[in-house]
C-alpha cells in the first residue's frame, strides 16, 4: 500500500471512532449530529421542539 492510501485508512477509523464523517474531519461538512440512541420518543421530539424554537428565535 501506498502511504496515500495508509493515510485514507487512518482517516476513515479516526472518522469511525469519533461517529463523524471524513468530510466533518476534513473541514468540508459542518453538519453536527445528536446521539438519541437510548431516548424514548417523546424525549427525542421534546430536543426538536427545543431546535425549531431556538432556529425561529433568530
Amino acid at each position: 500500500m501506498t502511504i496515500f492510501f495508509l493515510l485514507i485508512e487512518m482517516l476513515v477509523k479516526i472518522a469511525n471512532f469519533f461517529e463523524v464523517s471524513t468530510d466533518y474531519l476534513l473541514g468540508l461538512d459542518k453538519k453536527r449530529t445528536l446521539d438519541v440512541e437510548n431516548l424514548t420518543e417523546i424525549q427525542i421530539s421534546h430536543i426538536q421542539l427545543i431546535v425549531d424554537d431556538l432556529r425561529n428565535a433568530k
